[in-house]
Order: C-alpha cells, then sequence, then structure tokens
C-alpha cells in the first residue's frame, strides 16, 4: 500500500528511529582465538551470535564462555564472519552465501593473506577483510572482546564490492572499536609482508637460534632480557595459521627475506670490518624510524565529513576508500547514495578533522571532485504539497547529514491553535500577525508555545481546517519568515521544510527541492494517519484539493516550485530511494 511511505517505512528501516526488537543475528565460522573475540564483541554489542567450529570441542567450549548463543549455521543471519585457516576461507564464504535465506547476508573474513582469497570469491555481498590484532594466546580461552579496540582492521574492497556490504562492516568494525583502513587486496598483501609475516618468521627463527644453544649454554635463556622477549612474543602465536600464510603470500613474502638476508649481510661486514661510521649510521637511522611509528590509534576528537561525488559505475567504492587507505587514514563512517535519476552518486566518507585535507588532495589528483556541501554544511530546502512526504523526508536527511530540522508548518499551526484559543478570528490578519509577533514559540521535536507542549494540540482537526487561512495573511508570513531566517543564521546550516522556503525564505539555500506526488497517493497518506471510516479517504482527498488551492492562490509566497530546485516526485517510492536521491544532489 502506497501509505506506507508516510512513517513506518523510516520506522523500519535499521537504525532509524524507534527501537529494533528482534535481536540482529550474526554467524562466525571459526572459533579460535579471533574468531571467539569476535562472537564476544558481537554479543557486547547485542547480536544474537550462532557459532561453528569443525571442532566440536573448540564449540562446545565457545558456548560455555557464552561467547556464541548457539552452534551452529544460521542461514538468516545478516553479518557472518570467517576465521579459519586461510586454506578454507573462500570455500566456507561462498558456502555460507549459497546457504544464505535472508537475501541480505554480508560476508566478510579475518585472513591473514587477501589477493588469494579475493580472488576465489566473486560475490557482491563478500568484504575481505584482517584484523591486525592478535595474541600469544590460543582458542576460546585466550579470548577478548576488547582485542580489536584501537586495533586496525583492514578491508579489501574490489570493483564488486557492493556498497551497502561495505558500509554494513565497516559500521560493525568500528563498533568492536577497531580503526578501519581500505586497501586493494594485493597492496594489503605486500604490506603486511613487511609488518607481520616476515617479523613472524624471523621471530620463529631467533627463538629457534637461542633454543638451540640453550643445548650447550643452559644459562643462554635466563639472560633473555626484555628486548629478547619482546622481540620474540610474536614466536608464540598458533603455528597451524603460518603454513597456509607463507604458502599464499609468498610471492609478497620472498622479496621481502631476500631483502632482509641482504642487509643482514651488510651488517655483518659492518661488525666483520668494524665499520663503526656505517654502524653508527644504521643504528641512528633505525633508532629515528622507531619513534616515528605512529601510536596506537586512538578516536579523533574531531572529524570531517567529505561529500566524493561519484560516477555509478563498479570499483568505485575500492578505489575511494582505498586512497584513504594508502594515506594510512582511518574511515570513521561510510555512507553511499545513488540519484535516481542521474549516472552518479555521493560518497560520504567520515574522516579525523586534521587529515581531512589530505585525503581532499589526493581524491582531486585521482579525478573525484568534492560536492560543494563538503566544506561546510548545507542548507537544504523542501518544498511541497500536503502529504508530499516532506516531513518524512526532510527528518531523514537532516539525521543522515546530522543537520538541525525545522518544520515551518508547524509554526503556522501554533501561530493558528494560539488564535483559536485566545478567540481570535483565523481572518482576522493583523490579530493573528500580532500573536505570532509576541507569541514565544520553539520548534524541534517538540513544539513549544509560550513555555508548553504542543506537539499534539497542533495537529487537531480544528486547527488544520484553519491553518490555510492563518498562513495566507502576509502579516503573518511576514513575521514567521523573520524567525525561519534567524533559526538558520543562528544554526549556520540546516534541513527547512515548508511551502515557500526556497521561493521566498531560503532562495539561496544550497540545495533546493520541491517534493511531490500525484492527488491520490497523497490522499492514502494522509488518510493512513486519521481514523478507519468508510468516507475518510474521500474526505481527506476533498482536503487535499481545498489546500492546494488555498496554497497556490495566496497572494502572499504562493506554493510554486521555486527556481533552480529539483523536483522529485515521490510516487510509489520508498522513503530511502527518495532520501538518496535528494542526497546524491549535494
Amino acid at each position: 500500500m502506497h501509505a506506507v511511505f508516510v512513517m513506518t517505512s523510516l520506522t523500519d528501516l535499521a537504525g532509524i528511529g524507534g527501537t529494533v526488537t528482534v535481536p540482529r543475528r550474526a554467524q562466525v565460522t571459526g572459533l579460535g582465538l579471533v574468531g571467539t573475540s569476535i562472537a564476544l564483541a558481537l554479543r557486547a554489542q547485542g547480536w544474537w551470535v550462532t557459532g561453528h567450529d569443525l571442532d566440536a570441542a573448540r564449540a562446545q567450549r565457545a558456548r560455555d564462555l557464552r561467547a556464541v548463543d548457539e552452534i551452529g549455521v544460521d542461514h538468516l543471519a545478516t553479518v557472518a564472519f570467517v576465521a579459519t585457516p586461510v586454506a578454507v576461507i573462500a570455500a566456507e564464504v561462498n558456502a555460507l552465501l549459497l546457504a544464505d535465506e535472508s537475501g541480505e547476508l554480508v560476508v566478510t573474513d579475518v585472513g591473514g593473506v587477501k589477493a588469494p582469497i579475493v580472488s576465489e570469491i566473486s560475490h557482491p555481498r563478500f568484504v575481505g577483510g584482517h584484523p591486525m590484532a592478535g595474541s600469544e594466546q590460543e582458542g576460546p580461552d585466550g579470548a577478548d572482546p576488547e582485542l580489536f579496540a584501537g586495533a586496525t582492521w583492514v578491508l579489501t574492497p574490489t570493483a564488486s564490492t557492493d556498497p551497502a556490504a561495505f558500509s554494513t562492516i565497516q559500521s560493525v568494525i568500528v563498533s568492536f572499536g577497531a580503526d578501519l583502513v581500505a586497501l586493494a587486496p594485493d597492496r594489503h598483501d605486500d604490506l603486511v609482508a613487511v609488518v607481520s609475516h616476515v617479523p613472524h618468521l624471523t621471530a620463529a627463527t631467533l627463538m629457534g637460534l637461542a633454543a638451540e644453544s640453550t643445548d650447550t649454554h643452559t644459562a643462554l635463556l635466563r639472560l633473555a632480557a626484555g628486548g629478547f622477549r619482546d622481540m620474540t612474543r610474536i614466536a608464540a602465536g598458533s603455528p597451524a595459521i603460518w603454513p597456509d600464510i607463507c604458502r599464499e603470500n609468498a610471492p609478497a613474502i620472498l622479496p621481502v627475506l631476500d631483502d632482509l638476508i641482504a642487509r643482514l649481510n651488510e651488517v655483518r661486514r659492518i661488525v666483520a670490518e668494524n665499520d663503526r661510521l656505517s654502524l653508527v649510521a644504521l643504528l641512528d637511522h633505525a633508532q629515528l624510524a622507531r619513534r616515528n611509528l605512529p601510536p596506537r590509534a586512538s578516536r579523533p576528537s574531531s572529524v570531517t565529513e567529505l561529500h566524493v561525488v561519484i560516477p555509478d559505475r563498479p570499483g568505485v567504492l575500492a578505489q575511494v576508500t582505498t586512497i584513504a587507505g594508502e594515506l594510512g587514514v582511518n574511515i570513521e563512517d561510510l555512507e553511499m547514495f545513488h540519484s535516481q535519476i542521474r549516472p552518479r552518486g555521493v560518497l560520504i566518507l567520515t574522516v579525523a578533522a586534521d587529515a581531512a585535507d589530505r585525503v581532499r588532495r589526493a581524491l582531486d589528483e585521482h579525478g573525484f571532485g568534492l560536492s560543494r556541501a563538503a566544506d561546510r554544511r548545507p542548507v537544504i530546502a523542501i518544498d511541497g504539497p500536503a502529504g508530499a512526504g516532506k516531513s518524512t523526508v526532510a527528518r531523514e536527511v537532516a539525521r543522515r547529514l546530522g543537520l538541525e530540522r525545522l518544520d515551518t508548518g508547524a509554526m503556522y499551526r501554533a501561530v493558528t491553535l494560539e488564535a483559536l484559543e485566545e478567540d481570535v478570528d483565523p481572518r482576522d490578519a493583523e490579530g493573528c500577525a500580532a500573536l505570532a509577533r509576541s507569541m514565544d514559540l520553539s520548534v524541534g521535536e517538540l513544539v513549544m508555545l509560550n513555555g508548553r507542549d504542543v506537539t499534539e494540540q497542533i495537529r487537531s482537526a480544528r486547527v488544520t481546517e484553519a491553518v490555510s487561512i492563518v498562513a495566507a495573511h502576509p502579516e503573518v508570513r511576514a513575521e514567521l519568515v523573520r524567525r525561519q531566517r534567524a533559526w538558520v543564521e543562528a544554526n549556520g546550516a540546516g534541513v527547512v521544510e515548508g511551502r515557500d522556503i526556497g521561493s521566498v525564505v531560503l532562495p539561496d539555500a544550497d540545495l533546493k527541492v520541491f517534493l511531490t506526488a500525484d492527488s491520490a497517493e497523497r490522499a492514502w497518506r494522509r488518510a493512513a494517519e486519521e481514523p478507519a471510516g468508510s468516507d475518510v479517504l474521500a474526505m481527506t482527498a476533498e482536503s487535499i484539493r481545498c489546500r492546494d488551492e488555498l496554497d497556490s492562490t495566496r497572494v502572499a509566497s504562493p506554493l510554486v516550485a521555486p527556481k533552480g530546485a529539483i523536483v522529485v516526485d515521490s510516487t510509489g517510492r520508498s522513503v530511502e530511494s527518495v532520501v538518496e536521491e535528494v542526497l546524491s544532489c549535494l
């Protein structure tokens, strides 16, 4: 039924208004240290978690630790993490997606190698991932829901990645306290060979050297101080995952090993020849580089939204996010909106404020433009007739952009209510204007009139019948236009809805939208808000016809599509699609 557009579409959207009564469902396949830590982190966020592991005892242990709610595979889960050995990740991911019954399942993995895995999975709802976190502990008993707090979590989107899937995984990862970095799969593999794979092999080799030396020097390990223990700590991790990693990432690991061996040979030469200058230079360079390592990431105190105008083609998401990743910039949040009428969209990246300029420059160098709303918070004017969906759309646009919203219709209704309560004839222009000038009015989620909440009263039938008469008075409109402009000036930005916003109140708004729908649809929407009755639809249709006539023929600020406005027809469309079209035009 078209009337669904009015309110229920919004409240039914996850994360928009209302509360979620059914727990979100997640699947974790592989319940070792990382998998069980993910399960615990999900449960801490209110997810219902189903876990699976080929080792039945390990799965039961995870259940005993309350890391999972049940054991098995949940075919109605909407998010899944695959934390198995690298060699079987692709098969597990493909099996989960094939068996999905929700139609919404998004899958990611935690494998330490990405390119070989991603090449075997072409599904748009798979997003390769790798949390750069771990512990020398093993299995469910070593799991910790805080393992990922402050850790870097790499995602590796490709040309086939669905932006909505990326956004879903990103939001879950951020809820764990991790910092998201996006990289191309092969770039990830090259980098982790240097910072993870070869260091692990080196630590294992050094630990093996020391262990073998104890056969002839039993006191050696008792002399191992903090430095040795720090260097070899990672050698205590589970050996089981490393054969697969080394096999799959050998093309990246071998050149790094060759480089390391060459550098050790140079160190050998320096020591053998007592080359003091070269040794000091080597150690000085290493000391400086070590001190300049970035600290463990923390939440930025200030963030900036970058609205990136992108062509509507595959691979753009991966390209833009990896540009930020190559700069070492964490993506704090991400949303993507597609235009219904143009082959383009807007990708909203939220990054630390002190990194925003670097990302802007890099995007510009790669040919990506920023919308005019990117450098400042926009003023958005939304006009339209009764029942077009202005309030519903304006509320959601404001929420997504983090802006305040002003319902100017509520202001006219408040004046009308005051007139009726003070026995002022709604046709008395000067009497109504005097009330408008003297009243104390605040319009937000609540409408406060002279210190009392009138949010419900202004929607009464008697106010609805009289508001068009009051709103037609030029004197009333002049006072309320003054207040509306003052509201925008005070807020510096915002979403303002009404019937003359783009044409009179804010003709220079950053974006002007004229929202409409056919009369039958608008009647259905308004009728759905009224008590049921056999003639309610007919009465509502007649009421809307009369309101349209009054609004469009009044002398002061008639209802018209403002010059330069985009006209959006919401007939038969969901709230989501209308909101995305509006946002894509910023």
